[in-house]
């Protein structure tokens, strides 16, 4: 019998590709498109997986039994072969539909969820999870050097799940443990008020409860607090209140030691020895994107990092100033356009905690923006000490501050992070 095919839309992805490669190696016939070629297609490909540059409707075939997408496809060029899959009556299906397979046939099944920290977390747990043999499976949504990826490929007992919350993704994971990192409102396109978007994660945290699980939750959020009060399943706290002794991290900063602090909860719940925690978090090579020292750029230091909601600039700039006492300097790139406008006065209110600031032109989502066009004047009109910069500009503006900045930060969801990599390795 031939292994069942399954195609990927935009498996170039970070969650797409690693789903792709888990179950190619589980034995099935997986392919799929891109509307891109990256260094994450050229790397499937050099796997064996059939992966088509572009989006058409000849690529579906008959032989496909099943077409996964993310939760963008649906206005974007891969909607041609969305299309073209329904009118061959194959299966279409979110990416989603393959955590709850993958986590069911898990014994442990660890869903990581929170507005901020659950990469860093997930692979955090992840990594210790691989030190203390367990030979996990870890879908995560950010590039981990441990892992060479976005995927650590391990067996079918154990799985450790980045569980965002956008397009109440995270109500398809079946855990026996769930990670709640914070709740800070996010993703108004999905959640219209604050209410809907802390009563999602008091539905997801519930979903432990159909396998005999138990929560783990940050005890330093408020609003996390608020969203579980009056809990009457397992539920463990973690925080500057509730320290597991002697833990370190190789990443600066109080928010990753907090990140550190849910792994190793879930870790010593799951099993595994104090000793081995502290071991695997030592050697913890961090994600791409976290504060990641890029290179230098005429005597600045040059950090990259995915922070694109105010709470996550404020915490990587305490981090950053804290290791200078020169002028910091900021590069933002907002990411999508409602995000922008619902959030402006916080964005203003975070980023003017540096010394220089410029903003690039929003990154706007294909299949997520639904309002009127805005741009990065949203944001500065509320702070004169902030200041749109075009990508053209940006190497002048660089060769302006360098002589008198130490640090600069290059943050946002973007495409920010590629063009800072150019001008700064002379690309």
């Amino acid at each position: 019998m031939p292994a069942k095919h399954i195609y990927f839309i935009g498996i170039g992805g970070a969650s797409l590709n690693g789903i792709a490669q888990v179950l190619q190696q589980r034995g099935f016939k997986v392919s799929g498109s891109d509307a891109n070629r990256s260094e994450v297609t050229d790397a499937l490909i050099k796997q064996g997986i059939t992966v088509h540059i572009g989006q058409k409707a000849d690529n579906i075939t008959p032989d496909i039994d099943e077409v996964i997408i993310s939760s963008a496809v649906s206005d974007g060029p891969g909607a041609v072969e969305v299309a073209a899959a329904q009118k061959l009556k194959i299966p279409v299906h979110k990416r989603t539909v393959w955590w709850s397979r993958l986590m069911a046939q898990a014994k442990v099944a660890v869903a990581v969820a929170g507005t901020h920290g659950k990469t860093s977390t997930t692979a955090m747990l992840g990594v210790i999870l691989a030190e203390a043999g367990l030979d996990p499976t870890v879908l995560v949504g950010g590039s981990v050097p441990d892992f060479e990826g976005t995927v650590r490929v391990g067996g079918t007992d154990c799985i450790v799940v980045e569980a965002d919350e956008y397009d109440k993704a995270f109500y398809a994971t079946r855990p026996t443990i769930s990670i709640i990192t914070n709740i800070d409102y996010d993703h108004p396109d999905t959640y219209p008020t604050v209410k809907d978007y802390t009563q999602a994660f008091r539905r997801f945290a519930r979903l432990v409860n159909k396998r005999g699980g138990a929560v783990i939750a940050c005890g330093d959020d408020g609003a996390t607090r608020k969203a579980l009060q009056n809990w009457h399943h397992r539920l463990y706290w973690y925080g500057n209140k509730n320290q597991l002794p002697g833990l370190k991290t190789t990443i600066p900063g109080e928010h990753m030691l907090l990140n550190a602090q849910a792994a190793a909860k879930a870790a010593h719940l799951i099993g595994v020895p104090f000793a081995t925690i502290k071991r695997a978090l030592a050697k913890f090579k961090g994600v791409e994107r976290r504060f990641t020292l890029i290179g230098d750029y005429k005597g600045m230091k040059v950090y990259d990092d995915f922070a694109h909601h105010p709470k996550e600039i404020e915490a990587v700039i305490k981090t950053a100033k804290a290791m200078t006492n020169k002028p910091l300097a900021v590069l933002f790139q907002p990411h999508q356009q409602i995000r922008t406008r619902k959030f402006a006065p916080e964005f203003a209110q975070a980023l003017a905690q540096a010394d220089e600031v410029r903003l690039l032109p929003i990154y706007t989502v294909l299949g997520r923006e639904q309002e009127e066009p805005t741009d990065s004047d949203e944001i500065t009109k509320h702070n004169p000490k902030l200041k749109s910069l075009s990508f053209g500009d940006i190497t002048a503006w660089l060769d302006e501050i360098a002589p008198r900045v130490e640090i600069l930060l290059s943050l946002g969801a973007g495409n920010i992070s590629a063009e800072i990599k150019k001008i700064v390795h002379h690309d």
